[in-house]
């Protein structure tokens, strides 16, 4: 994704949630609305090829939750949320949902059409002084209309991108100015949501719709070699699937689950074959360096009518430890770079070895 829509707004009630994962917090309690709070899924359009959700009571209720909390919120380059907006909006979200449009799967691409949609009970004059706050201290100006029944924020000095849609009850979502208008009529009731799409919730009812993440992937006929920007690609039998989800529950203990929709026996057949193939050659050493055992026994692929499905069990201790390890990895500074002109010794022509020069070359011994 794009740094600038990054910088753009105030993924303050949005993508805030889902990277802080994040930043457990006891939820406060609802305030009293006309309506129940909004489920984040109701703002995706239905013809969205990538749609994940994440339950984040389910998060915070969970044992991970306190593992993958930081010491606050915080908004990058300008510290805690709260400092900025006087208060801290995430502390209303429920659910989070990440929209990826139809013509997203580019490879190579840095994109800025990525939308997500915040589901809770949420404040819209809050929303759009923290919004404006925020955009305010990036040196950008700050400045709201309506569309539909929300109120949307975007910085009019273009030095940011990205646009912030509020109504009180929620959502909030985020995207850029075309995907947040489809958003918002999807949201309005003006246009399907994925609810309705037969794929999509064919993929959830498959794998259960009462997980703490739930992912499923609509997918298009050259998606592999589109995703890779590999031509060959299109030969792999992983290239036929039509679709795929994912499920993780994260108690009583973390469960993975995901299916490749792949019709024909013989072709689920074949996906079954590379995927234990990947298993073996790549994501069980990948795996074992954050302690983690996907071995054949516990890492199970069956196959069902027109699915492949996969199955993981991780246990909380093996979870922590690898998520303890895996986010010291990524906080870990890199080494810094070092001017060769610094390290490196220059010899100087009389310090050059004459190759005429008769040299003494150190014998190795020959174990017997």
């Amino acid at each position: 994704m794009n740094q600038r829509l990054i910088d753009a707004a105030i993924l303050v009630a949005v993508a805030a949630g889902a990277i802080t994962a994040i930043t457990w917090r006891a939820s406060p309690p609802s305030r009293s609305r006309e309506h129940p709070p909004f489920d984040a899924l109701d703002a995706v359009p239905r013809d969205a090829p990538f749609v994940a959700t994440l339950d984040l009571g389910r998060l915070r209720d969970s044992p991970l939750g306190s593992v993958l909390a930081g010491s606050g919120r915080e908004l990058w380059g300008l510290g805690s949320i709260e400092d900025v907006c006087g208060t801290d909006p995430t502390a209303s979200m429920r659910s989070l949902a990440l929209v990826l449009p139809p013509d997203l799967q580019i490879a190579g691409e840095a994109r800025d059409d990525v939308g997500f949609a915040a589901g809770g009970d949420f404040d819209a004059e809050e929303i759009v002084r923290c919004a404006s706050a925020t955009l305010d201290r990036r040196g950008g100006r700050a400045v709201s209309t309506h569309l539909g029944s929300f109120i949307a924020v975007r910085d009019a000095s273009g030095s940011s991108v990205g646009e912030v849609g509020v109504r009180d009850g929620g959502p909030v979502l985020f995207a850029d100015g075309a995907t947040l208008r489809e958003m918002v009529d999807t949201a309005d009731g003006r246009t399907p949501s994925a609810k309705k799409s037969a794929t999509h919730t064919r993929l959830r009812k498959a794998l259960g719709t009462d997980g703490a993440l739930i992912a499923t992937w609509k997918l298009a006929p050259d998606w592999l070699a589109r995703l890779t920007g590999e031509p060959l690609a299109r030969l792999s039998p992983l290239s036929r699937a039509t679709a795929m989800a994912l499920r993780i529950d994260l108690v009583p203990e973390v469960k993975i689950r995901a299916a490749i929709e792949c019709g024909a026996a013989e072709l689920c057949g074949e996906i079954s074959t590379l995927v234990e193939w990947f298993r073996e050659e790549h994501l069980a050493p990948s795996a074992a360096d954050l302690g983690l055992d996907l071995s054949a026994q516990r890492f199970l692929i069956t196959e069902a009518p027109s699915l492949v499905v996969i199955e993981h069990v991780i246990d909380q201790d093996e979870a922590e430890i690898a998520i303890v390890r895996a986010l010291s990895r990524i906080s870990r500074p890199s080494a810094p770079h070092r001017d060769p002109s610094e390290t490196e010794q220059v010899k100087t022509p009389d310090e050059i070895i004459d190759p005429t020069e008769p040299r003494t070359v150190p014998q190795r011994e020959v174990p017997p």
